[in-house]
């Protein structure tokens, strides 16, 4: 079966190619079989093995040669004897391509191919048996190889951190994991460039008492701290370090890989019976001579480690997901591949290189900040799992990874709970030997939770422990075997009549404190979990217990959104909300009752914008809901997660460079966190009220960059009051509309200029269904002395859809696509202006009810139409659902799905351009 893609890629024809002398150029690939997957690169890193094999520095190379054997993209063809991969599929290779994985190999059916001795083939370099050809690497378009050594890449793990790891990761990771790394042990780790960077990071997530880098210079002591490790020693600027630091390491991984380095005092820091793991591999192999005494006289073991098994591989892949691994990496063209081979062999990588295959740039409108959550459809229930050893669940608690910690009134153990993986059961993560029941849990720390427990709930004066749950030292395989233990400290005990509950963070930003709910006084008490001190700071009656009943437990859910803390009171049947202090957690006002009538209210949860609650009720087995979104009716919310900038996160894993563009940057920098850290991240000052602003922004953006990938234009206002912009027109027409067409306008060169045959430039442009509701009033398109909001939005919204359809026509014959884009019902703070009847007719509307979108399926169609290779060449159309639209159907209502009728009129979208270039001032 033919392929419509070709492989192509930087060919070595000698070794002088080291010397930045690749050449681009196609290649055939091996013969394609049905255990095979075919892979389109995104990312591929480069390796100190690219550079050995380049110059044939461990034997002759077999040129043409293409290298790279730390590749990430997606799947484009799988064989039909593929399991565990898919086409669509995100998915990584790195240094082995096959193995014999014969049934009567002892290497293979121990699970160690990476040793095959009968059958190892490179993923470059290596020439296949049975005359299938030979193996071509990652600086290409496309790589093949035997699905058994093709990894699925954690969805939490970005491509550009996962493909550094597929070797030179593996490469330190498994000799960590096969010895022993873990709490109780000093690491050494020796060359602390690409591969030895890696070490320090898994040695101190591995939980390594004490991590010790090794280098030659002094100059390298501060980076290798930042990057975790405890100490450091600088060989060639103290003559005496090897005894200073004698007999002081458990493990040395070595990753130097030079002829002249000081094997014999390496050895010398090691313990009796201490190891040491050689992975740098000289040009020629020849390590220097060792004494034997120091062997003799330290019992010391000396081994090696070559890259690591496919199961060693995805273990290191989940396990740098579970932590959060974060490689230091610099990026660098494909298309520069030469000058970075040359620069990689000068030793100017910091920490590892990596190639983008294409690095777009991407210019993305952030919107408004402060967003409300859509409504939630109902859902089928799904049993995750039974714990048998109890037959009361109380609280959970969720990790990062997705696992649960789960506790009950009935047991004194702390489970653990994993609905994605394979686990035939749960795990207990610790039994508190103290207690009988646990109840409240929460999360102060990342992956760093606080329980509460009781000896007895029945007792007038029951015994509390609460305890501290690191589980960042834990350790368990996806199968559900732990490995590692968590770490368990207590914090606090107290027995004078107290029943700590319910239990949540004072403030997300104070990782000190924590609120405890007392079922029995009726209060709530800030914990110090550094100090165990313990403050009363709310003592209410709606929190106390009434009396009227024979149910002694008072308050006992309790959780805090910003400076609210929402609670229930299972005495008095009662949701409540408290302001309160996010400084010190004291009662600032009085309490607001939220609902009443509710039976034996226990716990409950909160949406991520507080507008709904969800209740459990004891021993009633009910689940009710609290609609708290009728009593605060579209109030924006800080935290929450706007489509745009699920958008710019979706946009960032692909590798793109983004610039992002703000009128508030600040707000901007707080919604889209730990993403601005990227040195592929810049954000623009760009107000859209403002066609001096558009200008100053498209000037800064060419400054920097002459070239543009992907322009998205999300931003925008809808039915404000009447108002015009600073260049005098309505504030919907001007801000939505033509601003954006001058943003375009300006940025058309660089459009042009970085689109390619191979990838055409995209311009997306969000309109809204409102476009049906009326076309562009070319007479008045002010609606002076006739202001109707929603006329008005719906005028901005068409001219929206027919600048994209006018851009496609004009640009798409020269590389320039654009499509216009619904992004779909997500109630967010665009609404704000509406009436509550309007509001209300938009959240009770029969189709609306039922598609309602999160802001992460709200931002799909915009990313789809940015990315998918479906769509090169078929601009000029209005998107929704990550589909090609189709006309409106009236039957479905007045918000369902479809383009209204003038949607393509061609004629009037030409009137729309030349007057817009008019208004903005371009001719």
């Amino acid at each position: 079966m033919a392929t419509d893609y070709k492989f192509e890629g930087w060919l070595g024809h000698s070794p002088d190619a080291v010397n930045g002398k690749m050449e681009w150029g196609q290649f055939e690939p091996k013969k394609w079989q049905e255990d095979d997957v075919d892979i389109k690169i995104t990312h591929c890193g480069i390796c100190g093995s690219d550079l050995h094999t380049l110059r044939s520095g461990w034997g002759e190379t077999p040129y043409p040669c293409c290298v790279g054997h730390e590749i990430v993209g997606i799947a484009v063809r799988v064989g039909r004897n593929v399991k565990h991969i898919s086409v669509g599929d995100r998915v990584g290779v790195g240094a082995q391509a096959r193995s014999c994985l014969k049934p009567d190999c002892p290497d293979c059916s121990s699970g160690l191919e990476n040793h095959c001795a009968r059958e190892n083939v490179n993923t470059y370099g290596s020439i296949y048996p049975h005359g299938e050809g030979k193996s071509y690497g990652g600086y290409a378009t496309y790589n093949r190889t035997h699905s058994r050594f093709v990894f699925k890449i954690p969805e939490s793990l970005s491509s550009e951190a996962a493909a550094p790891m597929l070797c030179g990761g593996v490469t330190v990771f498994s000799p960590l994991r096969q010895n022993g790394c873990g709490p109780g042990k000093t690491v050494g780790i020796v060359g602390v460039g690409g591969l030895g960077h890696f070490g320090v990071l898994f040695a101190k997530a591995l939980g390594a008492d004490k991590v010790v880098g090794i280098s030659r210079k002094a100059s390298k002591k501060d980076e290798v701290l930042n990057l975790g490790a405890d100490s450091y020693i600088a060989t060639d600027d103290d003559h005496q370090w090897n005894i200073k630091h004698a007999r002081s390491l458990d493990l040395i991984v070595c990753t130097v890989s030079s002829e002249k380095m000081p094997l014999s005092g390496y050895l010398s820091l090691l313990k009796v019976g201490g190891t040491f793991i050689q992975v740098g591999a000289p040009d020629g192999g020849n390590l220097p001579p060792v004494n034997a005494f120091t062997l003799i006289a330290n019992g010391i073991k000396i081994g090696g480690s070559a890259i690591g098994s496919p199961a060693m591989i995805q273990e290191m892949l989940d396990f740098s997901a579970e932590k959060q691994i974060k490689p230091w990496i610099q990026t660098r063209s494909m298309k520069d591949a030469n000058q970075a081979v040359v620069d990689m062999t000068a030793g100017k990588a910091r920490y590892r290189m990596l190639f983008p295959a294409i690095v777009l740039r991407v210019l993305v409108q952030l919107a408004a900040f402060g967003f409300v959550s859509g409504a939630g459809l109902p859902l089928q229930p799904v049993l995750v799992t039974t714990i048998p050893e109890t037959p009361s669940l109380e609280n959970l608690a969720v990790q990062r990874n997705g696992r649960l910690l789960v506790t009950s009134t009935h047991s004194s153990s702390l489970f653990l709970v994993s609905p994605n993986e394979n686990w035939t059961s749960s795990v207990v993560i610790h039994q508190f030997a103290n207690l009988t029941a646990l109840l409240g849990i929460t999360e102060l720390e990342q992956d760093v939770f606080y329980v509460t427990g009781a000896v007895t709930l029945t007792a007038s004066n029951p015994y509390n422990e609460i305890w501290k749950v690191d589980m960042r030292s834990m350790r368990v395989t996806s199968n559900g075997e732990v490995v590692e233990p968590a770490t368990v400290s207590l914090v606090v005990a107290a027995n004078s009549g107290i029943l700590f509950n319910g239990m949540t963070r004072l403030a997300l930003d104070d990782m000190r404190h924590i609120l405890v709910a007392d079922s029995i006084n009726g209060t709530v008490t800030r914990i110090d979990v550094t100090s165990g001190e313990a403050i009363i700071v709310i003592d209410d009656p709606k929190l106390s217990n009434s009396n009227e009943t024979n149910l002694a437990v008072a308050v006992n859910g309790i959780h805090t959104h910003g400076d609210k803390l929402f609670f229930t009171n299972l005495n008095q049947g009662i949701l409540g909300r408290v302001p309160i202090s996010t400084s010190t957690g004291q009662q600032t006002g009085s309490i607001d009752v939220l609902a009443t009538d509710l039976f034996v209210a226990d716990d409950f949860t909160l949406s991520a914008d507080a507008k709904k609650a969800w209740v459990t009720m004891n021993g009633a087995y009910n689940l009710i809901e609290v609609d708290v979104l009728a009593r605060t009716k579209w109030r924006p919310n800080s935290n929450f997660i706007p489509p745009c900038v699920e958008s710019a996160k979706a946009l960032f894993l692909t590798g793109a460079t983004l610039y992002l563009t703000a009128r508030n940057l600040a707000k901007a920098k707080e919604a889209l966190g730990a993403l601005t850290s990227s040195d592929r991240v810049h954000l623009l000052q760009l107000d859209l009220n403002s066609f001096q602003s558009v200008r100053s922004c498209t000037a800064t953006f060419l400054s920097e960059c002459q070239s543009l990938n992907i322009l998205i234009c999300n931003a925008g206002v809808m039915t404000p009051p009447e108002g015009r912009t600073e260049d005098g027109f309505e504030t919907q027409f001007g801000t939505n509309h033509l601003a954006h067409f001058l943003l375009f306008n300006l940025l058309q060169p660089a459009l042009l200029a970085g689109s390619t045959p191979e990838l055409a430039s995209r311009v997306v442009i969000l309109s809204s269904v409102g476009h049906r509701f009326g076309e562009v009033p070319f007479d008045n398109v002010n609606f002076d002395g006739n202001y109707d909001a929603m006329a008005a939005y719906a005028s901005s919204k068409t001219a929206n859809l027919w600048t994209a359809n006018e851009i496609e026509r004009r640009y798409g014959a020269r590389g320039i696509h654009a499509w216009s884009v619904q992004p779909g019902a997500v109630l967010t703070d665009l609404m704000r202006h509406m009436s509550s009847d309007q509001q209300d007719g938009l959240t009770k509307d029969a189709y609306l009810e039922k598609v309602f979108k999160t802001p992460a399926q709200g931002a799909a169609t915009s990313v789809w139409a940015a990315t998918d290779p479906s769509l090169e060449g078929r601009g000029g159309k209005y998107l929704e659902d990550c589909q090609i639209a189709e006309a409106w159907d009236p039957s479905k209502g007045a918000w369902g799905p479809g383009y209204g009728s003038h949607a393509y009129d061609e004629e009037k979208a030409q009137r729309l351009w030349s007057k817009s270039l008019e208004w903005t001032g371009l001719t």
